[in-house]
């Protein structure tokens, strides 16, 4: 757990799995089962307490870098795990997502487009009027034009400039 730590922009950061026996033996097994994380070098308090939004969805990507298996293929839905980060660090998790995509499925909502393009397919989920009902959600397939301005499109908003563009070219290439 701790080497994946390090590509997702956490090098400060000592992770501690905490392994109490239960006063009360029952249907949630024998241990209490808590994780910890020290801040360079401070004293270990419980992830809950401690761990921001984006770091929580580092480790937790993470954990299912290191509990994935060369024998079992799973599909994992990932919704914003990228949440309250940006820049370099949402390019190291989309690299990460990368690697558990080599051998499993991974169907990623996001709104970072520096994690989108690192994704082989991209699709843009939108929701349309149903005259007075729920609403349509509707998923579209983008080809590589429209995934550039998908990207641009996240980068600049609604008015796509050319240096959005641009960026969004680089980032897929």
């Amino acid at each position: 757990m701790q080497k994946e730590l390090i590509p997702l922009k956490m090098e400060g950061i000592l992770f501690n799995t905490c392994l109490e026996p239960r006063k009360v033996k029952g249907f949630n097994g024998l241990d209490e089962v808590t994780f910890q994380i020290s801040n360079h070098g401070l004293i270990p308090k419980d992830l809950d307490k401690v761990a921001s939004g984006g770091e929580l969805s580092r480790l937790l990507l993470a954990l299912k870098v290191c509990l994935r298996t060369n024998t079992q293929r799973i599909s994992m839905v990932f919704d914003e795990i990228d949440r309250g980060i940006g820049g370099a660090t949402a390019e190291a998790v989309g690299k990460r997502l990368g690697i558990l995509s080599d051998q499993d499925q991974v169907l990623l909502v996001t709104h970072s487009p520096q994690v989108a393009s690192k994704a082989d397919r991209h699709w843009r989920v939108s929701k349309v009027s149903n005259r007075g009902k729920v609403p349509l959600t509707l998923l579209d397939e983008l080809n590589q034009e429209e995934r550039v301005s998908e990207l641009a499109r996240m980068i600049s908003g609604e008015v796509i400039s050319k240096e959005a563009l641009a960026a969004a070219y680089k980032l897929l290439t």
